[in-house]
């Protein structure tokens, strides 16, 4: 006769739920060795430390796609300009500079419809590889931390108000009578000229950080331009900062949501990087 197989009994693991053994004991609180964070501590060293930083938030364009396979957004949406996200800030925010600190004229233009936050940056810097195989190749990130309350998100905008960073682009001069504007508001030029000629004061000033033209000293329609100037450096947050990021609170909290604490957010951190390289 065959050999007779035993019965084989499955036995599934239990789950590793929530709690140890020992957390009825009376004196697990009283006995186990813990040290909380104090979030006041953190979020006060980012306002004291931290830049002041025009915030803008990302949402995606509502435009109609103009190709329903791929949902390209419209490149002539006036919403979006054809770039599928629109900004915008705190429905009633009221600037207030005894708060935040005075601003100039060109900082407020920056602001735009944003709020201004403090948020500690660390790894600025940029590396520049020119004429690589594929032509200019351009790569910097850094990581900002704010408070818990600036719920940042993907794509947001961060402009340092009080920081300079050195930009060079090309432009097409227009019409003399019309303001010159850059990618970003001009805090100086160093550097302004054509093919053929070199322009200085003499021949232009600043005006809310656009080229203003003194008296037929404009090139002509269509002349390109090259402008080599300082502006405040603008990031996008290119990678989703933390969605979590929590402890477990017990320090002179005389009720808690759970036998070790209750849940309090800390300070956010995200990867930022320069808007021109994105």
């Amino acid at each position: 006769m065959p050999e007779k197989i035993p019965d084989l009994t499955v036995i599934m693991p239990e789950f590793g739920v929530a709690g140890l053994a020992s957390i009825s004991d009376e004196n697990f609180h009283k006995d186990q060795v813990r040290a909380d964070f104090r979030r006041g501590e953190f979020e006060r060293m980012i306002e004291v430390k931290g830049y002041r930083l025009a915030w803008t938030r990302a949402s995606v364009c509502p435009c109609t796609p103009v190709n329903d396979q791929t949902q390209q957004v419209d490149p002539n949406c006036p919403l979006c300009k054809g770039k599928g996200w629109v900004y915008f800030g705190p429905p009633n925010y009221v600037l207030d500079e005894a708060v935040v600190g005075s601003l100039s004229d060109a900082q407020k233009l920056a602001l735009g419809p944003g709020a201004i936050i403090k948020g500690l940056m660390t790894g600025l810097g940029t590396n520049f590889k020119a004429m690589n195989e594929v032509g200019h190749w351009l790569a910097g990130t850094s990581l900002v931390t704010v408070r818990s309350d600036n719920r940042l998100g993907y794509y947001d905008k961060l402009i340092g108000v009080d920081q300079l960073m050195v930009y060079s682009e090309l432009l097409t001069a227009g019409d003399p009578k019309a303001l010159l504007a850059g990618r970003y508001p001009f805090m100086s030029i160093n550097l302004l000229r054509s093919l053929t000629q070199v322009y200085t004061t003499s021949d232009f000033t600043l005006e809310s950080g656009k080229v203003k033209w003194l008296y037929n000293r404009a090139p002509k329609a269509g002349t390109r331009l090259a402008v080599h100037y300082q502006a405040m450096p603008v990031w996008l947050v290119t990678e989703h900062p933390h969605t979590a990021r929590e402890t477990l609170l017990r320090f002179k909290q005389p009720v808690t949501t759970t036998p070790e604490g209750s849940p309090l957010r800390l300070p956010l951190q995200a990867v930022v990087r320069y808007d021109f390289l994105v």
